[in-house]
């Protein structure tokens, strides 16, 4: 399912990364990479954010809906 469905407040499990390798080399800087740990803090009409690795990372709607949880 994609990162935008999830409740808020939950920790899920990235599964997978959609898209092409420039997606992959962006997002695996934020730390979402297959296997990592992900909170969605907050959601907004204009994205995510997020908990991952201990940080906070705001996320576009377009790029949370590559990431699979």
């Amino acid at each position: 399912m994609p990162l935008t469905m999830v409740e808020t407040g939950r920790q899920f499990t990235v599964r997978k990364i959609k898209g092409r390798d420039e997606v992959h080399v962006f997002l695996e800087g934020l730390g979402l990479v297959p296997g990592s740990a992900v909170v969605v803090v907050a959601k907004n009409p204009g994205g995510l954010i997020l908990n991952v690795k201990e940080s906070r990372v705001a996320l576009g709607l377009d790029m949370a809906n590559k990431v699979l949880v």
